[in-house]
């Protein structure tokens, strides 16, 4: 449609700017992919939406429409329920810098568009993340780094709604914004809710950078009960201490005759946590296992360890625990870690008439000697994404599969089919990039720097869209 009216809009100079919203300018990295959101009114709902490439719309380069498939670098998928069409460009490189519009096509009248500009440097970029997808779960919360080398105010906003500048709320959601290191601001976002899900982007000065959030509720295999009175909730946790009681008897008269096993679960050996900060730890078990109970103690000397979180336990208060019995891993999270919160803990599978298995590891709280952003990572098959793994500690820098193969610095290589490599992207910080991912690339891995590891989750999913295919031999 553009092309039909390019001699109206050269005589005109008009185009519709007032029903779309997305970014104004951004910063990549040569190779690296961008996402670009595009938010429309919703008159628009139905209509085809597509990307055009160039500082003039009367002669604007066509580069991905909806009613086209999706081939080369670039991509688009309209989500009609958010009102958001989204365009990617993958590998990007020197000449993709420049102008693009994200348009809506209007029939026998003027497109509706927005442009934005698109910078591709092969420096460090003026505004970047770590990551452009982001998951939580419902009132947990995320924080996001924004790393940044421009001037300017700096600011978390919701695309087309509100922004915060330091403190405040979106939508409900609570934000900080926290100046945490040189050239970095740090997002916050708390008590997340299933609708704090959507478009946000870091701003700082005339740049911005998309990010996705999605929250997703924490998976779990214990039955929610809703408590109707004080009474009902006394009686509960006077019977479910009873039990634990019994339990515990009947553990350490086994332990007096048994040693726990250690070879049949995987997990980390030492972890480092920042107080206020939650961690989840990822517990690998063998097939036979996968109907038995387990649990979580917490003290060196197994014989008196205490029982923290069991799966055939309701999770309440900080401890919770999940078993993914297809994974083969159950997963046990602690919530605003204290002081009192570093120890010895056991992950462990109750084995009856038999002595437990468990294996042993240390947490240590205070100022993280090796640390991530996010140990929920979200890639689209296909595509790539970067783990940074900040340290403080010597040792053989590492990436790993709970419970697989590593990859070191020394060289890149494979994990189960998918590529790693391994840079010092700046002091006291590694980056691993994984890249041409699969969805078994799914599941737990673990950033490693001599006797620490930090576990991280990486989730791959096909690349949202709505596309068809038409014939398009009369578009252009």
């Amino acid at each position: 449609m553009a092309v039909h009216l390019s001699f109206l809009l050269i005589l005109t100079g008009l185009t519709g700017i007032h029903s779309i919203t997305t970014v104004s300018k951004v910063s990549v990295k040569a190779g690296d992919s961008i996402s670009i959101p595009c938010l429309y009114g919703s008159q628009y709902v139905n209509h085809v939406k597509y990307l055009c490439k160039g500082s003039y719309w009367a002669n604007c380069d066509y580069e991905v429409k909806t009613n086209q498939i999706n081939s080369g670098r670039f991509s688009i998928s309209d989500d009609k329920t958010q009102r958001i069409f989204t365009v990617t460009v993958n590998d990007l490189t020197d000449k993709d810098t420049d102008y693009y519009w994200c348009i809506v096509e209007i029939n026998r009248r003027l497109d509706d568009g927005v442009y934005f500009h698109l910078s591709v440097t092969r420096g460090t970029p003026s505004l970047t993340v770590d990551h452009q997808e982001i998951t939580g779960f419902k009132g947990h919360h995320i924080t996001i780094n924004c790393y940044y080398s421009n001037p300017g105010e700096m600011k978390w906003c919701s695309l087309g709604r509100s922004c915060v500048t330091s403190s405040g709320s979106i939508d409900g959601t609570r934000v900080a914004i926290n100046a945490s290191g040189p050239k970095v601001f740090t997002v916050t976002m708390s008590g997340l809710k299933i609708e704090s899900s959507g478009w946000y982007q870091c701003v700082k000065g005339d740049l911005q950078m998309p990010v996705h959030v999605t929250v997703t509720v924490q998976s779990t295999t214990s039955k929610y009960y809703t408590y109707k009175s004080k009474t009902y909730m006394f009686i509960h946790i006077f019977v479910q201490s009873f039990v634990n009681h019994l339990i515990k008897h009947r553990r350490d008269i086994k332990n007096k005759y048994y040693t726990p096993g250690i070879h049949s679960i995987t997990t980390v050996s030492k972890v480092s946590v920042k107080a206020g900060d939650s961690i989840s730890i990822p517990c690998l078990y063998d097939s036979q296992y996968v109907n038995h109970v387990k649990y979580l103690c917490k003290g060196r000397p197994w014989s008196s360890c205490t029982y923290e979180i069991k799966t055939n336990q309701i999770n309440s208060g900080r401890f919770s625990i999940s078993d993914n019995k297809t994974q083969r891993i159950f997963t046990v999270t602690v919530n605003d870690l204290t002081d009192r919160d570093t120890d010895y803990y056991w992950c462990a599978v109750e084995i009856n008439a038999g002595g437990d298995v468990g294996v042993l590891f240390h947490l240590t709280r205070g100022t993280p000697s090796l640390t991530v952003d996010h140990q929920e990572i979200t890639g689209f098959k296909g595509h790539h994404i970067t783990i940074n793994c900040y340290y403080s500690n010597p040792g053989e820098m590492k990436w790993c599969r709970l419970g697989r193969s590593c990859v070191t610095t020394r060289c890149s290589g494979l994990i189960d089919g998918t590529r790693v490599a391994i840079n010092a992207s700046g002091p006291n910080v590694f980056t691993v990039t994984m890249s041409g991912l699969k969805i078994e690339s799914s599941g737990w891995y673990q950033c490693v720097n001599g006797d620490l590891q930090m576990p991280v989750h990486v989730t791959v999913i096909v690349q949202s869209t709505t596309t068809t295919v038409t014939d398009t031999s009369n578009t252009l």
